[in-house]
């Protein structure tokens, strides 16, 4: 770990993998944290390094979701000021994935949906023709049980299905039949 500033100019697949070692090796979180910061300096635009470090801060690893809220914090503040709601709305939306369905995101971390979404219409506002970014949002929607946007961003979609994009028991065909389950389908997702 000691010589990460050195090994950070070479490449950005060094930080992920050295997070997975770190983490292997039951090493200090304090120092794979420096790791993340020294990959944002070299390579903002690089997210790997910062799905390792949540990875590591899992509760089945040992860590917590305050940690996991401490740290996406701490990113947060690394970044500049107009993509720290995309950042937030990222590393949310990686830990989704990395818990897959055993957690129910908004309910059993800290996550803030209002901030998640924030990050998705900046994103959206930011690349605005990417399906891709638009399937996850709605994804995303679906796991807060947020009906009124769900609706709105698989409206846009049409038939712009990504299915790789619907992870778990949130299929789109899950969400859509939850959604129209009832006029306001407040807990569509259960």
């Amino acid at each position: 770990m000691k010589d990460a500033a050195d090994k950070s100019q070479q490449s950005p697949a060094y930080y992920p993998l050295a997070i997975a070692l770190g983490v292997d090796r039951s090493e200090d979180r304090k120092g794979l944290q420096q790791l993340v910061d020294f990959s944002l300096q070299d390579f903002p635009e690089y997210y790997p390094p910062h799905r390792a470090m949540l990875r590591a801060l899992l509760p089945k690893w040992g860590g917590s979701y305050v940690e996991i809220d401490d740290f996406i914090e701490h990113v947060e503040d690394k970044v500049p000021a107009e993509r720290r709601r995309e950042m937030y709305a990222r590393l949310y939306t990686t830990l989704a994935g990395l818990e897959g369905d055993e957690v129910d995101l908004f309910l059993e971390t800290i996550a803030k949906w209002p901030k998640v979404k924030e990050g998705y219409e900046d994103m959206l506002d930011r690349y605005p023709d990417s399906d891709w970014l638009r399937n996850v949002y709605a994804w995303m929607a679906c796991r807060a049980r947020d009906a009124e946007t769900y609706r709105a961003v698989v409206s846009e979609l049409g038939d712009r299905v990504l299915p790789q994009a619907w992870m778990g028991k949130y299929s789109i065909e899950m969400c859509n039949e939850h959604v129209s389950s009832g006029p306001n389908a407040a807990q569509f997702g259960n």
